[in-house]
């Protein structure tokens, strides 16, 4: 069961050769991208499939083209060997960007390498050749990698083209439920009117607690940064609705085509069909300042905020000044996203109970990320789970003074209540425990035959 997933990731990939022999290949044979030489014959690969040349003259092979037979690739000097992390991430920034995976097809890897250690992470340097869309091109793909980016994918921030897309479907989603039902059966363009504001708070706690889980900023599902996105949106639609609908003769079926259009948005069309304003390009840019100078308060690395302000064209000396100065003038209570600040005290102690189990086990790396997602007390975390390993510690002592009936009994228990959430960890523990997974069905139907 460890390799599972990694299993599955490679087999998924060779699997993928199948498909796309069977339906890539023929295209690119129609269109030129793969022929036979007329020197040798042997087969060529499209210019893309080509490594470009290495700016270190040292590097053995690397401006070799990808022309050699399949399977050439595992012994040849430098492709798909593991890269040297602090080489790789000089001058990046630590996401799976376009950039990273260009770099890394170029190197014949399908992972980058851990940006920092990790010593909680048992790494496996079980590595597997994949076919990577072709059947010359093969990539190596390592568990170690991929284990490590499969935990801190999560909790590294987003890429801005990863943001934008997030971004759009979430405006989207809350302008169509926030236009009023009576708005859309009849005038579209009133289509402002709310829906019954109760359902749609409770969407936007939804929509934040995910972005919270997930690693999305929490500054772009405010109501302005939401309304301006749409309108963003509708007017890159618009422009390419008007070009369509210039190379329509008729124009009766012309301006029934833009009617069409105009009837499915949920603002006013004069908001969408006039010139954008720098006041209105200034509000609908005010979140990502936000999150900009929340990212220097949290001290994160230095790469991230240079990328998202040479990405999204803010001046990162102005909010870094502004961060510091924010700082000092509040305390860190006040700073902390709208949706945390009101979040009740239930909910606070649902994600100090996500964190503490992580803290008590010793993952301190993991449990200082996730307290600083969740703008959580450090000293309050230490508190409780220092108190979670003394319960623990009581609790082995009092298994230790327990006879094997008894131990038996409270694992029955135990597997009765874990099999009516995740029925695989159950057989699991019972696998481990010698039990028999059937008696414990049976008493799990028993007791909810009897409530």
């Amino acid at each position: 069961m460890r390799y599972s997933n990694f299993h599955n990731r490679v087999y998924l990939r060779r699997h993928a050769l199948v498909v796309s022999g069977t339906l890539v290949l023929p295209v690119f044979w129609m269109l030129g991208g793969w022929v036979e030489s007329c020197a040798g014959g042997t087969p060529e690969l499209p210019n893309w499939m080509h490594v470009p040349c290495q700016t270190d003259p040292g590097a053995v092979g690397w401006n070799e083209p990808l022309d050699r037979p399949r399977g050439g690739f595992e012994t040849n000097v430098w492709w798909g060997k593991p890269l040297n992390p602090s080489e790789f991430w000089k001058g990046r920034t630590v996401w799976l960007d376009v950039q990273c995976f260009t770099a890394l097809r170029q190197r014949g890897r399908t992972r980058p390498p851990p940006a920092f250690d990790d010593a909680f992470l048992s790494l496996s340097n079980y590595c597997a050749w994949v076919a990577d869309g072709s059947p010359k091109a093969l990539t190596n793909i390592c568990e170690a990698e991929c284990n490590w980016w499969d935990r801190w994918t999560g909790l590294l921030p987003r890429t801005p083209d990863d943001i934008a897309w997030w971004h759009a479907r979430q405006a989207q989603e809350y302008m169509s439920r926030k236009a009023s039902p009576e708005a859309a059966a009849g005038d579209t363009r009133s289509a402002l009117l709310k829906r019954a504001t109760s359902e749609l708070e409770d969407w936007q706690n939804r929509m934040a607690e995910r972005a919270l889980s997930e690693g999305w900023p929490l500054e772009a599902l405010d109501d302005q940064a939401l309304y301006w996105a749409y309108v963003r949106a509708k007017r890159i639609a618009y422009a390419e609705e008007c070009g369509i609908a210039k190379r329509i003769e008729d124009e009766e079926r012309k301006l029934a085509f833009l009617a069409k259009f105009r009837e499915s948005l949920s603002v006013d069309f004069d908001v969408v069909g006039r010139p954008v304003t720098e006041a209105e390009n200034k509000l609908a840019d005010e979140w990502k300042r936000r999150y900009v100078r929340r990212l220097v308060r949290e001290e994160t690395d230095r790469t991230y905020i240079e990328s998202y302000c040479t990405t999204w064209g803010l001046d990162a000396k102005s909010l870094v000044a502004e961060a510091l100065q924010e700082a000092k003038a509040n305390s860190r209570e006040d700073l902390v996203p709208k949706y945390l600040k009101g979040r009740s005290p239930a909910r606070l102690t649902e994600h100090q109970q996500m964190v503490v189990p992580i803290l008590a086990r010793g993952d301190v790396q993991m449990a200082r990320a996730m307290a600083t997602r969740y703008c959580l007390d450090w000293d309050k975390l230490t508190e409780l789970a220092e108190q979670a390993k003394r319960e623990a510690d009581k609790r082995r002592e009092q298994e230790a003074a327990l006879t094997p009936e008894q131990i038996t009994a409270w694992r029955k228990q135990c597997l009765i209540g874990i099999i009516g959430v995740d029925e695989k960890e159950a057989e699991a523990k019972a696998k481990e425990w010698g039990i028999n997974i059937e008696e414990i069905r049976k008493a799990r139907r028993k007791e909810r035959g009897g409530q």
